[in-house]
């Protein structure tokens, strides 16, 4: 019977050790994982703060090229008005610029602004999917090491009271002398 209880107790602390051994292997992974995890974070604030720059630059950029359209677009009403003011007699001239200045021709060479807006959208769209895509590996990837830690303590306990109980009944049948 000692050389039976011996076994159990050398089979428990062999049990024991590998359980510690693999709970410091999870543990190790969970360091690796949260540090990657932090430098993740790490890269998505900065890259954040960098199209937060960008977004400012493009409406900034945007705003100034409103401004001088809107500046060509007064310029371009003043002359129309002074045109017709002096030529208004004149009706050869007159038909002469609605041929050459069609209002309904788009002017080659010129950037549209609402198109370059548009784009710059679907720019934005993307990275904030992106973005959204990251933070949600990134949430499944902590939901996971929680999971492992758990099951690690989970282990470690079960073992913990499959030890207590082993020990309880070698003392149970110490007391009853069948030991």
């Amino acid at each position: 019977i000692k050389e039976r209880v011996t076994n159990e107790k050398d089979s428990v602390h062999l049990q024991l050790h590998q359980l510690r051994s693999n709970y410091e292997k999870t543990a190790g992974k969970n360091l690796i994982q949260q540090q990657v995890i932090d430098e993740l974070k790490h890269k998505e604030k900065d890259l954040t703060e960098e199209w937060k720059e960008i977004y400012s630059d493009l409406v900034e950029q945007l705003n100034v090229k409103e401004y001088y359209l809107q500046i060509c677009e007064q310029r371009y009403h003043k002359a129309e008005f002074l045109v017709q003011k002096y030529l208004k007699n004149v009706p050869e001239a007159i038909e002469y610029l609605k041929q050459e200045f069609n209002p309904e021709e788009k002017p080659s060479g010129i950037t549209n602004v609402v198109a370059e807006n548009g784009t710059m959208k679907k720019k934005i769209d993307v990275l904030s999917s992106e973005i959204n895509r990251l933070n949600i590996k990134l949430s499944k990837s902590e939901a996971k090491k929680e999971i492992e830690i758990r099951e690690a303590k989970i282990k470690l306990l079960i073992h913990e009271n499959s030890t207590q109980k082993k020990k309880l009944d070698a003392q149970i049948l110490m007391n009853q002398g069948l030991y």
